[in-house]
């Protein structure tokens, strides 16, 4: 995964178990209110792509969350 791992990132504090890509495995969506990679103050959501053999962090997605965003939004969509 990328990023390293701090102990203010509040990784895992939100989550989002599904299918987000259509491939019809699981993925999961992981909200860190405290990872410094976004500017912004809104922390990062971090998604784990599913697979046969279970979730990989290879190829994680990145996605950089607007000031404010507090993760309680934070649900299944269409990636």
């Amino acid at each position: 995964m990328p990023g390293d791992a701090e102990d203010s990132d509040g990784f895992g504090e939100r989550l989002v178990a599904r299918d987000l890509d259509g491939d019809g495995f699981s993925d999961l969506a992981v909200f860190s209110s405290g990872e410094d990679l976004s500017a912004s103050g809104g922390g990062v959501v971090t998604v784990l792509w599913g697979r046969a053999g279970g979730l990989s962090g290879a190829g994680a997605a990145i996605i950089k969350a607007p000031t404010g965003f507090t993760g309680s939004d934070l649900s299944g969509g269409d990636f």
